[in-house]
């Protein structure tokens, strides 16, 4: 194809392109890429980029692209391509197509950077691209911004290496999201952390899966319904090893779980 015919086309014949037609494009043809033109280009398309031809682009379009356009880049194109300044053209809505590959893919500096209303769109996928050692470079003020759906997506070791500050940072309602993995990982200098709202927050499941060591330092702040809770699901699964299980109720007498009412918060 000649510049010329490139250049007439109508924004809505972007639409029938396929990833082979970006690749066959001439690099210097990028440079005039009309924004209404990529509006039109579909997200399976956005696969034909290659880093030379995306850095072709105009810098003004990256603001245009669209998250479902931005989870079609190749993981390759974004380790290239995507900067602290490319980074911050991208609008904070695109951020929600980005896959844990690419997030992978981006360079340490730019993650330890992400804004808060960045880091809100990612998704637990996109979450799954951080090491541990870059999660914990997160500012606290991104941390914080972490709901329960996003910190399935952390990776467990993290857990291990939260300090105090990044501890209390977390907010309440994201721990309802944590793995079983997640929580096992939990240690007592974590939980130590902790305070009541955040230990209310956990669920059975998480409960079940930290250690002993961890459920002892915690269970002072727990409620009566957690503890019935997790006393009647071990109830019901015997392969439980004993030690644990012994820790429940640990000084308390036996009460009847229908007369428990749960102690306000303090």
């Amino acid at each position: 194809m000649e510049f010329e015919q490139f250049d007439n086309l109508a924004p809505e014949a972007f639409g029938g392109f396929q990833p082979f037609h970006i690749e066959a494009l001439p690099t210097e043809f990028f440079a005039e890429f009309d924004p209404k033109a990529l509006e039109e280009l579909s997200p399976v398309v956005f696969a034909g980029f290659d880093p030379k031809s995306f850095e072709a682009l105009p810098d003004d379009l990256l603001g245009k692209i669209k998250p479902d356009q931005l989870s079609g880049l190749d993981a390759k194109v974004i380790k290239k391509n995507f900067d602290a300044e490319a980074v911050g053209q991208l609008s904070d809505k695109a951020f929600s197509g980005l896959r844990g590959e690419q997030v992978k893919a981006l360079p340490k500096a730019v993650k330890a950077e992400l804004t808060p209303d960045q880091f809100k769109n990612l998704t637990s996928d996109a979450l799954t691209g951080f090491k541990a050692k870059e999660v914990l470079n997160l500012d606290e003020q991104v941390l914080g911004k972490i709901t329960a759906e996003q910190i399935s997506g952390l990776t467990p070791k993290a857990f291990k290496k939260f300090n105090e500050e990044q501890v209390q940072a977390l907010d309440a309602d994201s721990l309802t999201g944590l793995s079983t993995e997640q929580a096992g990982k939990i240690n007592k200098k974590f939980a130590g952390f902790l305070d009541q709202q955040q230990i209310r927050a956990l669920s059975v499941e998480s409960l079940d899966a930290v250690s002993s060591k961890v459920l002892k330092e915690i269970e002072p702040s727990l409620s009566d319904t957690q503890l019935n809770e997790l006393e009647s699901l071990r109830a019901g699964t015997p392969e439980l090893s004993p030690e644990p299980a012994a820790v429940i109720g640990l000084g308390l007498p036996p009460t009847d779980p229908v007369l428990l009412v749960d102690p306000p918060l303090v």
